[in-house]
């Protein structure tokens, strides 16, 4: 106690001496003692410290689980512990192991730089080689995105420039502007009816809020047949336009339409390709929907079968939305069609009901995809050969009745699974036509 009096008069003795608390104070500011200890931390800076400790006291087990998580989410693999933090994203992961009749056993390695690199450029690539074919497949794309991304190019919205060039083996099935070839595990003769494509293509995307979009592309495309399916190679040089409108609680309407131009860049042919959809969710009272696409496509003038309607056919075991699980790839062919794809989740509307199963917390899945087509005289080679090429071993045109097929399935077991058992229900009448198949996908459901 008598420090504390003696302190509290020194004080009292300084003031009344004029020294003045102003003085004494700036002597105090002015000390030697570096002024960047004594900085002080803003919240912002304190929750980054305190986000950066909780990471390091993770278990290494705990750190590895949420990678894996978010790369089944994404598909891709990020190359730091802290996904926000990666500059570059290997994937897609569930294409770096995939199997055909033409390749044979297919490995493939690539990713994409991301926004912590740089939060306007993009780089993506890929490297594939076939065991069987003994050919190395690529893809390099350069993309300047206009509006700044936090992580990846996929966030909205869209406004960005691409420059695409590569060179892949692929179906020549899913006629439509902007759609990219696949390779996955594919079952019979499917994945012997391929193509071997060099392609340059530069696309420019824009959206807005999520309600308007535009997408152009100029293409230059060489198609050389490749295992089973026999054409003449051939090139073709287009520029592509499509618009997709999604008013408040309406449909979605996107409209596409892609002109071949004829002896540019060597082009052999001019094929003009139209397209029309639209897609609606209904929501139900319960959390169960029924989600329906339509679809219109016509093929404009003369053009050989691989330019032609070739409904999207997926011989793979895995799940692609707007697809033909249970065709045959290039079974049909049509230069006018008409699709519908219809899909009910129900959300445990049944499975919850049941005591014990209503803890797996599973959805019930419904779907139903039909196709109807048509041939005209001028692209039925049978009837006017010249410029045109030969249909391939069993492709066919249709009837009067529509193709169909069905399933029912399971979506959300462990959270991430989705099986479905499929029937085709038309056109059974052909040797080796698989009337049943299951189907898998893998995804993060909740």
């Amino acid at each position: 106690m008598p420090n504390i009096y003696a302190y509290l008069l020194t004080v009292f003795l300084l003031l009344q001496a004029g020294m003045g608390w102003q003085t004494m104070h700036a002597q105090v500011i002015h000390l030697p003692p570096d002024t960047t200890v004594w900085h002080p931390i803003t919240a912002e800076k304190e929750a980054e410290l305190l986000a950066l400790i909780a990471e390091m006291n993770k278990p290494l087990f705990v750190r590895s689980l949420e990678m894996v998580t978010d790369a089944l989410h994404s598909g891709y693999l990020p190359t730091a512990w802290d996904s926000t933090k990666s500059f570059f994203d290997i994937g897609p992961l569930l294409s770096s192991l995939s199997l055909n009749q033409l390749e044979g056993l297919r490995l493939r390695a690539g990713g994409t730089t991301t926004a912590h690199l740089h939060p306007n450029g993009f780089i993506e690539g890929y490297a594939a080689y076939g065991l069987k074919d003994r050919k190395w497949k690529y893809q390099t794309s350069l993309t300047y995105s206009f509006t700044p991304k936090k992580r990846t190019l996929q966030e909205h919205p869209y406004h960005y420039l691409s420059f695409i060039y590569q060179y892949d083996a692929g179906s020549p099935e899913g006629n439509s502007p902007l759609k990219e070839l696949k390779s996955s595990f594919q079952t019979g003769a499917a994945g012997a009816k391929m193509q071997y494509i060099r392609k340059t293509e530069l696309r420019y995307i824009k959206e807005w809020d999520k309600r308007f979009a535009l997408a152009a592309q100029l293409q230059h495309k060489n198609n050389q047949a490749a295992g089973i399916l026999h054409y003449n190679r051939f090139t073709t040089a287009s520029a592509g336009l499509q618009f997709r409108w999604t008013p408040p609680k309406q449909w979605t309407f996107t409209i596409s339409h892609q002109q071949g131009f004829k002896n540019i860049l060597n082009s052999d042919f001019a094929a003009h390709y139209s397209e029309l959809s639209a897609t609606k969710r209904l929501q139900f009272a319960s959390p169960a929907y029924l989600e329906i696409t339509g679809k219109a496509g016509k093929v404009w003038n003369k053009a050989p079968f691989p330019l032609l309607i070739l409904p999207d056919a997926n011989p793979s075991i895995f799940i692609e939305q707007e697809t033909f699980m249970m065709m045959r790839a290039l079974e049909f062919t049509a230069d006018e069609s008409l699709s519908a794809f219809a899909t009910c989740n129900l959300k445990g509307l049944l499975l919850n009901r049941i005591p014990l199963i209503h803890y797996l917390n599973m959805h019930e899945i419904i779907t139903v995809n039909a196709i109807a087509g048509h041939l005209s005289d001028k692209n039925n080679p049978a009837i006017h050969p010249a410029g045109l090429f030969p249909f391939p071993h069993e492709t066919r045109l249709f009837d009067a009745r529509p193709y169909l097929e069905a399933s029912i399935g399971l979506d959300n077991i462990f959270k991430m699974i989705r099986v479905d058992y499929f029937r085709r229900l038309t056109y059974l009448d052909q040797p080796h036509t698989g009337k049943w198949g299951i189907k898998i996908d893998l995804h993060l459901a909740f």
